[in-house]
């Protein structure tokens, strides 16, 4: 019988340094590490938690195996078991690793421990922190621009059932437990409908900054009630990848379905690499024309800031000063819900490797950009 061999990734507590305060911690691993991970890694009681383990398809190309979960009050246990194939010829995989999903559905607030089996030995242990709040970060990412320049992107969404605007975001840079630098920004979207989401990206512009750790919260928003009429909706989206150029586009339409024009339609779109899980880019534009009278469209052609190095999925959303989205047609799923925390409470998420000796070994959970 083969067996799944895993190491996990630690997400260190910055609680020590904010109390009361939630984070959304870096997602940048290497391609080539195995970890387990919890989707949102910092749920709302609004999310939908979905627990990811990424193992090489060697490990268990030959091998059956299940994956169930038994929640008993805050206790979570998640359980693989694996057999032996019976089959003497197993067709080589496709991919080099391969990613496993676990379906927890929501949580209750409060703290739970979370536990990792695989044929009933324990392999991990994490803390799981869901908040009361409504603003989540679904994930971040890094990329260099043309000039060398870093910036720190991510994604952020409105989980509640009304339109939020003026949504803030701290993102820190520690070394060790010392705070580094602080800097504030605000999504690219202005009004965030109720479950769509916006892309965000800083300019890291302090050279010191750029190899540095960081970690993302959202400090403020305001709920909206100016009642935005709702009536832009996307269609015929496409994404594609240019191999030898390596940028990413992402094409489409917007109708205005409502009775009024809308001027200075933006649309934002947030690049996923193809795993689902760490922001690629966060790019916007205007359509072509910028102002699409009522029962007309606009078209729209975004491009990625950088060469981007393998294929990927896209999030989009779009708004104007009098028109909010309303609905959004063939718009590639991603391939997972990937995401990260709310504005007001502590998170501390630790996940711990067991070894024989039964001393923990934290490994580090950010790729060096």
């Amino acid at each position: 019988m083969k067996t799944l061999h895993l190491s996990f990734t630690i997400m260190l507590s910055l609680g020590a340094i904010f109390p009361g305060t939630n984070v959304a911690f870096s997602q940048e691993m290497q391609s080539t590490q195995e970890y387990i991970q919890l989707i949102p890694l910092v749920p709302t009681e609004n999310s939908n938690v979905t627990a990811i383990i990424r193992v090489f398809s060697l490990d268990i190309y030959c091998v059956n195996y299940t994956i169930d979960h038994v929640l008993s009050g805050h206790d979570l246990v998640l359980n693989i078991r694996t057999k032996a194939n019976p089959e003497e010829k197993c067709p080589m995989p496709a991919e080099s690793d391969i990613f496993l999903r676990q379906s927890i559905g929501q949580l209750g607030f409060g703290n739970y421990d979370v536990k990792l089996l695989i044929n009933g030995t324990q392999k991990a242990t994490t803390k799981l922190y869901v908040s009361q709040g409504e603003i989540e970060i679904i994930s971040t990412g890094k990329y260099t621009d043309e000039q060398g320049d870093v910036h720190i992107v991510g994604d952020v969404k409105n989980t509640a059932l009304y339109p939020v605007k003026l949504v803030q975001l701290d993102i820190t840079f520690v070394n060790g437990d010392e705070i580094i630098a602080d800097k504030k920004l605000y999504t690219t979207m202005a009004v965030l409908m109720p479950k769509t989401s916006s892309g965000f990206d800083l300019l890291v512009d302090s050279k010191n900054l750029e190899d540095m750790k960081y970690f993302v919260r959202a400090t403020s928003f305001l709920k909206d009630t100016s009642e935005i009429q709702q009536g832009l909706k996307l269609s015929a989206i496409e994404s594609s990848w240019q191999s030898f150029s390596g940028i990413g586009t992402v094409s489409g339409t917007i109708w205005n379905t409502a009775n009024i024009d809308a001027s200075q339609v933006k649309v934002v779109c947030v690049l996923y690499d193809k795993s689902g899980i760490r922001v690629l880019d966060s790019i916007f534009d205007y359509t072509n024309p910028p102002t699409i009278q009522s029962g007309q469209n606009g078209d729209f052609a975004l491009s990625s800031h950088y060469p981007i190095t393998s294929e990927f999925t896209a999030q989009c959303n779009a708004e104007s000063p009098q028109l909010a989205i309303s609905l959004t047609e063939t718009v590639p799923e991603f391939a997972m819900p990937v995401l990260v925390y709310v504005a007001g409470l502590t998170v501390i998420i630790i996940l711990f490797k067991i070894i024989p000796t039964n001393s923990k070994q934290s490994l580090n959970f950010m790729q060096r950009i």
